[in-house]
């Protein structure tokens, strides 16, 4: 078990990881049954944090319904911001993540979800805490010669080397359907399947770059932005 979750520590980073346990779906993150309709046991809190079994219980009763006296006796300091199933969503992210990566990364993971969900990011990229960052000379030696005429790489070729994308036929298509963002802004123009990551997208050096709403990761253009 142990390795497994080395592995996806490797594999994944700590907002990545957050990410996937902050987007489960609904019925996951409670568990229902159709008796008394009311929901029977929060699966994944159970399964996969050390939080103590009576307080997701109590957070189900809570959330999903139950006695007001029974809910008013049992409440405690910890629990009272939780009021909704989205809550209850954050709080499964933060417990599996603090598990697996430690509780220090948090506190930048929500600054930084906050402020790609609001796009507040401005060209401070640097306060973008957890997001996987790769190096452009890295990229450019992993793509070889397929590149513009200024010799900077195709956005598809990125996405593709970076995982944010599995294969160049889905990042072209991506590409098309206007799913890929530059520091929170669309492509636009013509031949989107064509575009080139150009040096005027990065920004103090550096380039969002997002497909979809929760999937990110940061260019650093290192000595090639330098004027």
């Amino acid at each position: 078990m142990c390795f497994c979750f080395d592995i996806i520590r490797e594999l994944l980073s700590p907002y990545d990881y957050w990410q996937y346990w902050r987007n489960c779906s609904d019925k996951d993150a409670f568990r229902y049954k159709l008796t008394i309709i009311l929901y029977n046991c929060n699966r994944f809190l159970k399964y996969f944090t050390d939080i103590d079994v009576d307080d997701i219980e109590y957070l189900e009763r809570k959330i999903c319904g139950g006695s007001k006296d029974d809910v008013i006796n049992t409440i405690t300091d910890k629990y009272l911001s939780i009021s909704n199933i989205n809550d209850v969503k954050v709080l499964l992210a933060d417990s599996v993540t603090g598990i697996l990566h430690g509780s220090d990364c948090l506190l930048g993971i929500h600054q930084t979800a906050q402020q790609l969900f609001a796009s507040e990011i401005g060209t401070n990229l640097l306060n973008l805490s957890g997001i996987p960052r790769f190096q452009l000379a890295h990229l450019l030696n992993e793509i070889g010669d397929d590149r513009n005429v200024d010799r900077m790489p195709f956005i598809a070729d990125v996405l593709v080397k970076t995982g944010l994308l599995a294969s160049k036929t889905a990042a072209k298509k991506a590409l098309i359907s206007n799913s890929i963002r530059i520091n929170q802004e669309k492509i636009t123009g013509k031949y989107l399947e064509s575009s080139v990551l150009e040096l005027k997208y990065f920004k103090d050096g550096q380039v969002l770059l997002s497909y979809g709403k929760t999937n990110h990761i940061v260019i650093e253009g290192g000595e090639f932005t330098k004027h």
